[in-house]
């Protein structure tokens, strides 16, 4: 352990709450899509899928973050809504994340398409 380092008992758990908030809010944003596919194949308008979508994966986040020890000195409507916040801001960034990934994803594909000759 460097001298710098706290030990873990020490350290401040928030970090910790915000990447396994993230990791549940990735998860459960997979699973609800795998889940609702035949639903999704049904509904014509963008705004109408986004109401299927964001609820759950939302809910877990803020649950996960509201168990944690993010901002306990706060009570009330200023943690719920520091909490609710968060949850949205993690929830955009997995949607962030995900949508560069399948972008990059898309970019390789077709990079090594054209490097086979498959143009």
């Amino acid at each position: 352990m460097n001298e710098n380092e706290r030990p873990t008992e020490f350290q401040l758990p928030v970090p910790r709450g915000i990447g396994m908030a993230a990791l549940a809010c990735l998860v459960t944003l997979a699973f609800i899509s795998w889940i609702n596919r035949p639903t999704l194949d049904l509904v014509e308008s963008g705004w109408a899928r986004w109401l299927i979508y964001a609820p759950v994966p939302l809910l877990v986040t803020f649950l996960i973050l509201y168990r944690s020890n993010w901002h306990r000195e706060d009570t009330g409507a200023a943690r719920m809504g520091s909490v609710l916040l968060a949850s949205g801001m993690i929830l955009a960034g997995v949607l962030l994340a995900v949508a560069v990934a399948i972008c990059v994803a898309g970019f390789y594909s077709m990079a090594i398409r054209a490097g086979a000759g498959g143009r």
